[in-house]
């Protein structure tokens, strides 16, 4: 069952991949017939795949998890998995000119930096604030931290200095 589809809008030819739970498959056109290939997940366990986003060199992925990982993708093959969001499902991947970003359950919203684009650490993730007020107690601290109710991120959207 495919949960998902990503674009590849930057690269030379159309490429694009679906995911879903275990699997994860590119596609391309090859002399006009469309082509599938499965991703290798690497450490033989899959992982239920909820978004994805090209990077910016259009050839590396970084996919979220129902599992609270991210998965960073070349040549077919899963390189990476960290775990960053405390076990809470990753539903949003956004990546650009600012970075890369990811969202999910907790109402965490994390950032890479643009630099970090293809090189993403766990280390090098920080967590940025939301700016709701419903996501807030009258302490200023997050919601999640002291009422567990925290809003759920689905979609993420990037454009100049903001994120929605």
């Amino acid at each position: 069952r495919v949960l998902g589809i990503a674009c590849s809008v930057g690269h030379p030819e159309p490429v694009f991949l679906t995911h879903g739970r275990r699997t994860l498959r590119f596609w391309s056109l090859e002399r006009g017939l469309l082509q599938a290939r499965r991703g290798l997940f690497g450490d033989g366990s899959g992982h239920t795949v909820l978004c994805a986003a090209f990077l910016a060199d259009q050839e590396s992925i970084a996919c979220g998890t129902a599992d609270g990982c991210v998965l960073l993708w070349a040549n077919g093959r899963c390189e990476t998995v960290m775990r960053v969001n405390k076990r809470e499902p990753v539903y949003a991947m956004h990546a650009c000119e600012k970075g890369v970003f990811a969202a999910g359950g907790g109402g965490r919203v994390l950032h890479w930096s643009a630099g970090a684009s293809t090189l993403l650490r766990a280390e090098q993730c920080r967590v940025l604030p939301l700016s709701l007020d419903a996501a807030v107690d009258a302490n200023g601290r997050p919601r999640a931290c002291t009422h567990g109710d925290a809003p759920c991120v689905r979609a993420i959207v990037v454009h100049k200095d903001s994120f929605i």
